[in-house]
């Protein structure tokens, strides 16, 4: 499991603290990340694409190997990921929460007796480097 490093995490939230700063233009002040129409943490559509791209590589049975290496951007830690069969999921609602969003996911497993329903959700970051994080699990 990797782990951002303490100096990217320092600097990650030191450059997220002048984000609120004000930006002058003519027609007054305007939020500075506004002004440059980019958010650097993503969009919520954003984390919904990653999540999805995960689990569609899953749900197809790609092993852990080939998903990082197709998938260097992003980094799931969910321990099913390993040990169960996705056969299908249906992704939720989503929520802000700090830098990343709290996605609700119902997902399908196959089961020796027959596909076996769960819910479950996953917390969706995109960190300063622009690798999406994506940790949870089915509950």
């Amino acid at each position: 499991m990797r782990a951002l490093p303490g100096i990217a995490v320092l600097l990650g939230f030191t450059f997220a603290s002048g984000c609120g700063q004000k930006a002058v233009s003519d027609k007054g002040a305007v939020p500075v990340a506004k002004a440059a129409g980019v958010n650097k943490f993503g969009t919520e559509a954003d984390a919904r694409r990653a999540l999805k791209v995960t689990l569609d590589i899953w749900a197809f049975g790609d092993s852990y190997a080939k998903f990082q290496k197709d998938h260097p951007e992003l980094f799931i830690s969910d321990p099913n990921r390993i040990t169960k069969r996705l056969v299908k999921y249906d992704i939720g609602n989503a929520r802000k929460e700090g830098n990343g969003y709290a996605v609700l996911v119902t997902f399908t497993f196959a089961g020796e007796l027959g596909d076996v329903t769960s819910s479950g959700s996953y917390t969706v970051i995109k960190s300063p480097e622009g690798e999406w994080q994506i940790f949870g699990s089915a509950n």
